[in-house]
């Protein structure tokens, strides 16, 4: 059978930091944002998590993998 699952891709940023509401709508990373959810519905999506050290942004894309014994 097919076992849904998700990937996660993640880039640390040792700068100063942002966060996603700085970020203007309709540019760089809200597009980004946009376009993930809109292709792979709500289970896709983009994160930023701001911390003192820096800024993780992830991205996260829902996958299906074809079982064994499978085409």
């Amino acid at each position: 059978g097919v076992v849904e699952t998700t990937l996660e891709l993640g880039v640390w940023d040792d700068g100063p930091g942002f966060s996603l509401d700085a970020i203007p709508a309709g540019h760089g990373l809200d597009t980004l944002r946009q376009r993930l959810e809109a292709v792979f519905g709500a289970t896709a999506g983009l994160t930023v998590d701001r911390r003192e050290e820096g800024t993780m942004v992830t991205i996260r894309l829902p996958l299906s993998i074809l079982g064994e014994g499978r085409p």
